[in-house]
């Protein structure tokens, strides 16, 4: 597996030490009591989303950290940061990014997906706002991107296609023909 690291990250004796304890406060910073942690996506050989759940007497935080196969993460976290300091979007408290174990944390956020609570009721009003933000999104600067070209892409695609036909044999004449 590509993500060596991952065990650091989604074992609870090892992810305590990684944990952004200092961006959390007193007592869940010190020292957590229950510490849960969720796989809740997963990426082969390229990362791994999962829900931290802290509690220490009667406070709770609940994270997110998703772990990376490689350092893309601290990017991120620097995007997802300049953008949550806008205040134009709801987006997670971005909390830190741990080196060792390629780790972007986040803090989760309340409410719903919209795709959720939208219906024909209130469509104008969320749809307006959405398209507010989504507007105020396109007008940032986007930084430090990473660009990709049409040739990565098809070099990526012609790997995975490769991939698909050692694992399944009979498919390769289709997958060839893609």
């Amino acid at each position: 597996p590509r993500i060596r690291h991952l065990p650091q990250a989604v074992v609870v004796s090892n992810a305590r030490q990684h944990l952004p304890c200092h961006r959390l406060p007193t007592p869940l910073g010190s020292d957590p009591v229950e510490l849960t942690i969720e796989p809740v996506k997963y990426l082969p050989e390229k990362c791994c989303t999962s829900i931290y759940r802290l509690r220490s007497g009667a406070q709770s935080a609940t994270l997110y950290g998703k772990t990376y196969s490689d350092d893309r993460g601290r990017s991120i976290y620097r995007r997802i940061e300049r953008f949550h300091r806008t205040g134009l979007f709801k987006l997670p408290e971005p909390l830190a990014y741990s080196e060792p174990i390629q780790t972007l944390w986040t803090r989760a956020i309340d409410g719903w997906p919209l795709a959720e609570v939208i219906d024909r009721s209130n469509c104008g009003g969320h749809g307006r706002k959405a398209g507010a933000a989504l507007a105020a999104l396109h007008d940032m600067d986007p930084g430090d991107l990473d660009n990709v070209s049409v040739q990565q892409l098809l070099a990526d695609f012609t790997k995975k296609i490769r991939k698909l036909g050692r694992a399944h044999p009979a498919c390769e004449p289709e997958l060839a023909a893609l």
